[in-house]
């Protein structure tokens, strides 16, 4: 999910973004109880397998105790394992693997645009353009991994 800051999602944000894309608008930028809520039940449940049980690891974020989402869950036979907070680089195994290739990828696109454009400042009209690159870079890489 990419969330921006505001309130209304402007159509120019979107271009070159990749297919299946979910966009969030909050007031600060930063995730919520309704934007997890939002994500658990119109993208998540669209893209994850049929079968169940499925586990959905969470980090320790407020925005995951939320009682609707776990409603949600619960109802879809799905087992929301939160991790221990403060303990990212010891467990949570995505900031080591899937997390930290997308960083890579995020920096090596960053320098690439700043190199191939310069002066022209990454933003939301730009972002997907910048970002697609890598997204689909680390996503390959991971598939590759698995």
């Amino acid at each position: 999910m990419i969330i921006f800051e505001g309130k209304y999602l402007n159509h120019l944000w979107t271009q070159n973004e990749v297919p299946g894309t979910y966009y969030g608008m909050s007031g600060k930028g930063w995730t919520d109880q309704e934007l997890f809520r939002s994500w658990l039940k119109n993208h998540f449940l669209r893209y994850v397998v049929p079968g169940r049980p499925i586990i959905l690891l969470l980090d320790g974020h407020s925005s995951h105790y939320d009682p609707v989402s776990i409603e949600i869950a619960q109802k879809e036979n799905i087992i929301l394992f939160c991790l221990p907070p403060h303990t990212s680089h010891e467990s949570q195994p995505l900031d080591c693997s899937v997390f930290g290739s997308l960083k890579r990828h995020w920096s090596d696109s960053c320098h690439y645009h700043q190199q191939t454009n310069p002066g022209v400042v990454i933003n939301k009209y730009n972002f997907n353009k910048v970002s697609k690159h890598f997204k689909l870079i680390s996503i390959n890489q991971c598939d590759e991994k698995a």
